[in-house]
């Protein structure tokens, strides 16, 4: 371990049992969280309340929550952290590791919880998956393991499929499509596929990367994780469908927004298990050995109804496995 690592590990522990006694003298506990400004930011934040209600935090009385909200350049991330630091807040939520990486840079004294990241080793934030070994634990989504299966169950739906497109979204401020890609095009290769990528970092830039995959004669398209493009989810499946072009999305929510089908972690159960690792902080627990957790469950979501718009054949099999089908 590098010596600069090893004094902030123990600069953290350090102030572990200060905090914990803060939280049992009555202190209001404050935890901030930093979400995509796209869509709904409610959505993460909500389920997080509910589930820290149930366990026993209530705002106005033992908590107070902070929310503040970044583009898709991350440029408002570093000063909405400098900001926490201002108000004293014990814990930062964010959705990925990308952003977690952006708040490590400016602080290292307040734990962050991560509740989608994708490979939080690969990203720099965490020494292991078992012990992170400094202030960033929480969940990980498990990303490349499932863009590769959704591969394998796009061919299931489409035997004859020769060429196959992959969206992605290419901010340089991300680290999640390089890593994405890498697990992904061998997938395609050991399918025998042909494959193209095909970027959209913005909404604007969803129809021409469509007509793009269109003119490139694609059979179907493959969605890399990412939060940007689970927002833009609505104009994704409405692109596709327009161009009679089967989608193979990251998370249920692309399926209830049109997409053909979705292979992922359940999001709210995420966020929910997200909500029990800031219960453990607020109580004591160190995050340096709190472990980043796998999902245990990961969810077949399939839409009929644009299967057929499609005049698409889902396999029995799948449907028989599927987690929901929407017809």
């Amino acid at each position: 371990m590098k010596r600069r690592d090893f004094l902030t590990l123990l600069s953290a522990c350090a102030m572990w049992p200060t905090m914990a006694r803060a939280q049992q003298t009555g202190k209001i506990a404050r935890i901030a969280y930093l979400g995509p400004s796209m869509g709904v930011p409610g959505f993460v934040i909500g389920t997080i309340r509910r589930r820290l209600r149930e366990l026993g935090w209530e705002e106005g009385r033992n908590l107070a929550i902070e929310e503040r909200v970044y583009g898709p350049d991350l440029g408002e991330v570093a000063p909405a952290t400098a900001d926490f630091l201002r108000t004293r807040v014990d814990v930062i939520i964010v959705v990925s590791t990308n952003v977690a990486r952006v708040v490590q840079s400016v602080t290292n004294a307040i734990p962050i919880v991560v509740v989608s990241g994708s490979d939080p080793v690969a990203a720099g934030v965490a020494a292991s998956l078992a012990r992170p070994g400094g202030m960033v634990t929480g969940l990980t989504i498990m990303s490349p393991e499932m863009v590769a299966k959704r591969s394998e169950l796009l061919v299931q739906i489409l035997p004859h499929a020769s060429r196959i497109a992959i969206l992605y979204n290419p901010n340089p401020n991300t680290r999640s499509a390089p890593y994405l890609l890498e697990a992904i095009l061998p997938a395609m290769e050991t399918l025998g596929l042909t494959h193209r990528t095909f970027p959209a970092r913005t909404s604007d830039e969803v129809d021409p990367a469509f007509d793009a995959i269109v003119q490139w004669s694609a059979d179907g398209v493959v969605v890399l994780d990412d939060p940007v493009l689970l927002v833009l989810r609505t104009k994704i499946a409405g692109a596709a469908l327009a161009r009679k072009l089967p989608v193979a999305c990251p998370f249920r929510e692309m399926a209830q927004a049109g997409c053909l089908f979705t292979y992922s972690a359940s999001l709210p159960e995420r966020f929910e298990r997200g909500a029990a690792y800031v219960d453990k902080i607020l109580r004591g627990a160190n995050p340096a050995e709190l472990p980043f957790e796998q999902p245990t469950k990961l969810e077949l979501v399939v839409n009929l109804i644009t299967a057929k718009a499609l005049g698409i054949e889902i396999p029995d099999i799948l449907l028989a496995t599927a987690d929901q089908v929407i017809e």
